[in-house]
């Protein structure tokens, strides 16, 4: 499933998972030993498909945290830019007050 698919319901369906899964082991506890060597494969599908869609969330989590991280970096530099140009535009006046030419060559 590609990460931009998650949504809440991704979450409700790990949840789903891990819920059949102890399903699957509390129904496990009264069954006789034949019944249970039965059911292993199909405990183990649920199993491998319940980590499968773990990891896929943990990734999408992580993608989401550095978004996070992106974002407040991008706003810190351009915090920072409009800093460096109000103190320039400050110098500027104040030169100007003082009368001091400017010569760009």
């Amino acid at each position: 499933m590609p990460l931009h698919d998650y949504t809440y319901p991704t979450t409700y369906r790990t949840k789903l998972w891990a819920s059949k899964i102890h399903t699957r082991v509390l129904e496990m506890c009264d069954m006789p030993w034949t019944m249970y060597l039965q059911n292993i494969p199909s405990v183990l599908k649920s199993l491998a498909n319940c980590e499968r869609e773990l990891c896929e969330l943990k990734t999408f989590m992580l993608l989401l945290i550095e978004a996070a991280h992106q974002h407040k970096l991008a706003q810190d530099i351009n915090e920072s830019r409009e800093a460096v140009n109000g103190v320039a535009l400050a110098f500027i006046v104040v030169l100007q007050c003082l009368n001091v030419k400017f010569k760009l060559d």
